[in-house]
């Protein structure tokens, strides 16, 4: 994973599933009014984390399950749900021609069965290798975001953003 604010965005993923491009007006919309709520969102790094997988696993930065976060979240599951699709093709992937990775469709299906509410596990990806000891530190969400995925359900194409920081 090359991250960068072009096509692999650094992220913390509150939702995620397949949805038909005609809802994405309404979907942005929601997701508008869901910033403003959440304005000046903090963040705390808990730890650092390793998927195992192999031994160049993807590795990144484990986040505290706070009131305010997992709140967020569940508004995020909520607004989502009802415009979900049980389509599962690699075309639903930004840049799906140069090919996936073969668990991308497999994280994209089980999101909704498996990866919410008490199993929600809020992280940010950083790439594959080992990460070393990272200081404990705060922060604030910079953006709500709606993107289509691409390869290691990286942030891909932007569909809608909006602030989360305090103006």
């Amino acid at each position: 994973i090359n991250l960068n604010p072009i096509n692999a965005v650094p992220h913390l993923t509150l939702s995620m599933g397949v949805i038909e491009s005609a809802d994405e007006a309404a979907i942005t919309q929601a997701l508008e009014a869901l910033a403003t709520k959440y304005r000046g969102l903090e963040l705390n790094f808990a730890s650092i984390f390793d998927a195992g997988f192999t031994t160049n696993s993807a590795c990144g930065l484990g986040i505290e399950k706070t009131d305010d976060l997992m709140n967020l979240h569940h508004d995020s599951v909520a607004l989502m749900r009802p415009y979900l699709e049980d389509y599962y093709q690699p075309d639903i992937f930004a840049d799906h021609e140069q090919g996936l990775g073969e668990s991308c469709m497999a994280w994209v299906k089980r999101f909704y069965t498996e990866c919410i509410e008490e199993n929600f596990d809020p992280h940010i990806t950083i790439g594959f290798g080992d990460l070393a000891e990272i200081e404990t530190m705060s922060f604030k969400a910079g953006h709500l975001a709606l993107y289509q995925l691409g390869d290691y359900c990286s942030c891909r194409s932007l569909i809608g953003e909006f602030e989360l920081s305090c103006t």
